[in-house]
């Protein structure tokens, strides 16, 4: 289980990792372990962001007379949400960038674990179900990730498209 908590630091899909922990440990089990994978993997990926990749990123952008913009404290929560919530997004993509824009912890921890232990809890569901071959507890799963999926691309496309996006840009900072 540690290679739950290491692995997704680069670019490997945790999805398939909570499949083979819900065929290996069951539903409660995987999902206890799952959470504290979750915990140790945010705050690694947290730490090299927002110290040694944000000095680094810094660093070459400041080159080219760019800076890393700065989400005001106000947007932080509705950046947050946006970047979790929006599918497609590789977990050490959404960790990396949140830490980089320097997100507050409390929004980094506090909105990340509950979602990706949602769908964690699809993954580890639909990968207990498939290996005893519950067909039920399969279609279940399966809808319970499209949901998961469906409803977050809904909300981004939702979100990209109101007024609020607009006004979060025009306040982004760029350091000038």
């Amino acid at each position: 289980m540690l290679g739950l908590a290491i692995l997704p630091l680069g670019p490997v899909p945790v999805s398939p990792l909570w499949l083979l922990a819900g065929m290996r440990f069951g539903p409660a089990a995987a999902i206890a372990m799952s959470f504290g994978c979750l915990l140790l993997n945010f705050s690694f990926a947290y730490l090299l962001s927002a110290k040694f990749f944000r000095q680094q990123l810094q660093r070459i952008l400041l080159n080219r007379k760019f800076n890393i913009p700065y989400i005001p404290q106000e947007d932080e929560l509705k950046f947050t949400f946006l970047i979790r919530l929006v599918p497609g997004n590789p977990l050490c993509v959404q960790n990396y960038l949140l830490g980089i824009m320097h997100v507050r912890p409390i929004f980094y921890f506090g909105i990340g674990i509950p979602l990706q232990l949602f769908y964690a809890t699809g993954f580890i569901v639909f990968g207990k179900a498939l290996f005893e071959g519950q067909l039920g507890t399969i279609i279940f799963a399966t809808l319970l990730l499209a949901v998961v999926l469906i409803g977050g691309k809904l909300a981004g496309k939702y979100y990209l498209a109101s007024k609020e996006v607009k006004r979060m840009a025009e306040s982004v900072e760029l350091n000038d």
